[in-house]
């Protein structure tokens, strides 16, 4: 991963639908461990059978609120 690497990288949420056909899943797997590699915390979240836009997926509800608590915990800190 070409910019994953120099200074320590902010938190990420990473958030990828395992069905996903526009971006391969491989990909989230991929930078989070470029991320993790330059001393960057990641925290990879897979959307079980979920395509690109989360469409029709049940565990929509549960994705929004982690990463609202991500977002709260990362910019009230």
């Amino acid at each position: 991963m070409t910019y994953a690497a120099g200074a320590t990288p902010p938190p990420f949420l990473l958030v990828h639908g395992r069905e996903d056909q526009v971006v391969p899943y491989s990909q989230s797997e991929a930078l989070a461990r470029a991320l993790t590699a330059a001393g960057g915390e990641v925290t990879l979240r897979p959307v079980e059978g979920a395509d690109h836009v989360f469409l029709g997926s049940p565990e929509v509800p549960a994705v929004v609120a982690e990463s609202v608590g991500f977002l709260r915990r990362r910019l009230t800190a």
